[in-house]
Parts: structure tokens; sequence; C-alpha cells
């Protein structure tokens, strides 16, 4: 009996610091990483939780009244979506042919109340495949 035959892919998993509560930077850089990602041949390139614009180590090491000026700085940094920021990430998954999971801060337009670690899944056009929030405390 023949085995099952699946596609292959190659994957690229980054590792790399974000530029501290700077989203823009980030994104810049998360584009280069990309790039030099795709040019190497792979189909896939998954960034850690929260990467844009960094992941909100403080809740580890701060008392919750020392936090208050890191979480302003991270809700303002962080992304809505729709915005320019959100087009900008479905732009260079498209313009370098790849899948791209990249972990993201979002935010709301409607409340300052929420942000979610939220974890956004782009195919080779740029478009949204999945958006999987979860509640930042």
């Amino acid at each position: 009996m023949p085995a099952d035959t699946y596609p292959k892919f190659r994957a690229a998993a980054v590792q790399a610091a974000s530029v501290f509560l700077d989203r823009d930077a980030t994104i810049e850089k998360t584009e280069q990483l990309v790039e030099q990602a795709a040019a190497s041949g792979v189909d896939l390139v998954v960034f850690p939780e929260s990467f844009i614009p960094t992941f909100p180590v403080w809740n580890l090491i701060y008392a919750p009244i020392d936090q208050h000026d890191f979480t302003r700085r991270l809700f303002d940094n962080a992304i809505t979506i729709p915005s320019p920021q959100y087009a900008k990430l479905a732009q260079i998954a498209k313009s370098n042919n790849v899948f791209l999971s990249v972990g993201i801060t979002e935010k709301s337009n409607i409340s300052m109340g929420a942000m979610w670690n939220t974890n956004l899944l782009f195919d080779r056009q740029g478009n949204l495949l999945n958006r999987h929030r979860k509640l930042v405390p």
C-alpha cells in the first residue's frame, strides 16, 4: 500500500527583538526580516507573540502600580484593524509572496479598556486568513 504524500514547504521562525515600543520601526524591521527569509526560498514566515510593538515583559517584573507608563506606550503603539499598519503587514506578505504569521498587540477604536495579543495569518496575496485574539489583562 503506497504511503500518503503531502506538499512540502519551508518555514522560517524569526527570533529577533522588536524595536521596543515603536510600532512603525518594528514593522519596518519585520519587512526587512521577511524579505531576507523570502530570498532564501521560504513559504511561511512566523514571528513571535506580540512582536509588534513588543511583548509586555514588564508585567512579569514590575508591580501593577509601576506599569502605567509602559502600558500607555503599549496602547499608543498597538495596531487597530483596519489601519495603515495593518495594510502594511498585508502588503509585506503579498510583495514577498509568503504566508506571514505575525504577533501584534491589537487595540480597538471603541475603547481604551482592552488590548489583545493577536496573531495575524496572511496568505501569499496579503489576504487575512485568520485572526486569533488573546486578552491582555
